[in-house]
């Protein structure tokens, strides 16, 4: 009896430390959805959390819902999303007014509706809302 009440309090209280946390983006591109791709990282491990597109493109101007399925992370690293674009103009141009939010435990914590570039990339901390941006560079 004392293995089985001493093995449900250490079940208990692993659980309660490694507690899950989730990571959801909404993302609509623009009519060139295949020129649109992302990932989420954990960047203490360089380990992939998830990836996303290339995406299909629309046959006029106009922005398009993509379904990405909410990401789990256990709440002890520093995750970073890096959206990317091919050609180079993102998904906020004359082709559609594309979007992303991030949100993490359903807190919005990054909101960008202006992405012109190649790249960008956002940092996902699970207190603050971002990493301290002096343990990493942007690249």
């Amino acid at each position: 009896m004392k293995k089985l009440l001493f093995s449900l309090f250490a079940m208990f209280f692993c659980g309660m430390l490694m507690a899950q946390h989730t990571i959801e983006i909404t993302l609509y591109t623009d009519a060139y959805g295949s020129e649109t791709t992302w990932d989420v990282k954990d960047i203490s491990s360089n380990t992939t959390l998830a990836q996303g597109g290339p995406y299909s493109n629309l046959s006029a101007v106009g922005t398009s819902q993509q379904t990405i399925s909410p990401i789990s992370v256990d709440g002890t690293g520093c995750y970073v999303f890096t959206i990317y674009d091919s050609y180079g103009d993102g998904i906020h141009t004359s082709y559609g007014n594309g979007y992303y939010t991030i949100s993490y435990d359903g807190t919005v914590v990054v909101t960008n509706n202006s992405f012109t570039g190649a790249s960008a990339s956002h940092f996902i901390n699970p207190t603050t809302g971002s990493c301290v941006q002096n343990e990493i560079a942007l690249t």
